[in-house]
């Protein structure tokens, strides 16, 4: 099943909704939601590296080391996490590591990249979450690119700021 289903599209929203948070607080527009099998929200939470100086404190991780702290490794395989946009490899990483089985994302690389592409600190690597969890020994589900026209509004919101006439700030 690779269709979004209305309770995907409610936390795939809420996690769309944490960027537009992280970037009113002039983080980075990435938003996260852990939702486990019957449909609680586990963790959330949004981009915090600007203000934390972490440069791994991406919303993906974030919300993957609070449900850490909540659930099992055998509980996390029943979770889905919806990510406001294409997790990086090192996200996706850390998602084949918890046992998340199942992903929903929104706005995809490919999509970002030309809001963000000047900007070298946030560049990110050509490598869709596809690509590295394809190399997981277990299947992974992964749903995405989805509601782009909604994921990308917070990039806009963050990236136009940083551009003038002489490029990216």
């Amino acid at each position: 099943m690779n269709d979004l289903t209305t309770d995907d599209e409610v936390y795939l929203r809420r996690a769309i909704a944490l960027a537009q948070t992280a970037v009113d607080s002039g983080n980075r527009p990435f938003g996260a939601v852990v939702v486990d099998g019957r449909g609680a929200i586990i963790a959330e939470g949004y981009s915090t590296q600007q203000g934390d100086r972490d440069w791994t404190a991406h919303a993906e991780m974030n919300v993957l080391r609070a449900a850490g702290k909540l659930l099992s490794w055998d509980q996390l395989e029943k979770c889905t996490l919806y990510a406001s946009g294409d997790p990086c490899p090192m996200c996706s990483g850390a998602i084949y590591w918890s046992n998340v089985r199942r992903l929903v994302f929104g706005i995809d690389e490919e999509t970002m990249r030309p809001l963000r592409r000047d900007n070298r600190q946030a560049a990110g690597l050509l490598m869709s979450c596809r690509e590295v969890l394809k190399k997981s020994p277990h299947n992974i589900e992964i749903i995405g690119p989805a509601l782009v026209a909604e994921a990308i509004e917070p990039h806009k919101r963050f990236w136009k700021p940083l551009m003038t006439s002489e490029g990216w700030v």
